[in-house]
């Protein structure tokens, strides 16, 4: 702005100077016109002294304006190396806190990996002793069957026979003998009859003596004509034959003519011989039934 008053001002004065120098206006005229110039070219001196002033005040408060902004920055600097140091000690504790933990956590994942495998191993262990227990709970079933199918073969009843299967099965193992050489004397002594008497004294299924009975059962010779009695005696009598004489064979002839008379060798050998064979029979049956049980 003060530039074009300036301009303005200046050619206003050449054209004055102009036409006085030219006689078209007087030079009083042109006087007053040279002091017009004079005062206008003071007043734009000032007018330019101000502007410089004001140029130099604005370039000072630039300066302050520019430090200030350079002490913020420092400012800014120190506070974010001071948070950049405090986050990296967090990071730092952090991480030593996160590997505690990390060695804490194996430490349990360990003992949880621990207890789970016993518990597995438990279990496998139980389980297999179930398996184990089902198996010989369904071999002592299937045999059981075996033996009552074998005597239902003798004439005797369905009940009747499941009953004496129970009792043989029972006291075969209880003296750890074959069941098939104590059903082959229950055979040859009374075809499975558990009221079987003998005048000449002998009592029930197996044909034992009062003595037998009394020994290896704890009955009279009537309680002999009861199956589980009569079976639990002669198997006791059988067991103590096999001991003495050493094979089933003997043992049978034990059965028949007594222990001493095997011994002696005082026995009916081709009667002997029919028990061995059915014995062998009847152990035959029972297997195959077993077998085809896939027991």
């Amino acid at each position: 702005m003060q530039k074009q008053f300036m301009k303005v001002a200046a050619l206003t004065v050449a054209a004055v100077i102009t036409l006085a120098g030219s006689g078209i206006i007087p030079r009083s005229v042109s006087y007053a016109e040279s002091e017009i110039q004079k005062s206008q070219a003071e007043s734009a001196a000032q007018a330019e002294n101000a502007a410089d002033e004001t140029a130099d005040q604005t370039a000072a408060e630039d300066k302050a304006a520019d430090q200030d902004a350079g002490k913020q920055d420092e400012v800014k600097d120190t506070a974010s190396e001071g948070t950049e140091n405090k986050d990296t000690e967090t990071n730092a504790e952090v991480k030593t806190e996160k590997k505690e933990l990390t060695a804490e956590e194996k430490a349990r994942i360990a003992k949880e990996k621990k207890a789970a495998k016993k518990l597995y191993l438990s279990q496998q262990k139980s389980h297999k002793k179930l398996v184990k227990r089902e198996k010989t709970r369904a071999k002592a079933a299937a045999r059981k069957e075996a033996i009552a199918s074998y005597i239902k073969s003798r004439g005797i009843s369905s009940g009747t026979a499941t009953r004496y299967a129970e009792y043989f099965a029972k006291y075969s193992d209880k003296y750890n003998i074959k069941v098939s050489a104590l059903m082959s004397v229950a055979q040859h002594e009374s075809n499975f009859h558990e009221t079987a008497h003998n005048p000449a004294g002998y009592w029930g299924m197996m044909q034992c003596s009062p003595g037998i009975g009394k020994r290896w059962a704890g009955v009279s010779a009537s309680g002999l004509l009861d199956a589980k009695y009569g079976i639990k005696a002669g198997a006791g009598y059988l067991k103590y034959n096999l001991n003495e004489l050493k094979s089933y064979r003997m043992a049978l002839a034990g059965f028949c003519a007594g222990t001493y008379g095997a011994k002696s060798g005082n026995y009916n050998h081709s009667m002997v011989d029919s028990r061995v064979r059915v014995m062998n029979q009847i152990e035959k049956y029972i297997n195959a039934r077993m077998d085809k049980e896939n027991i």
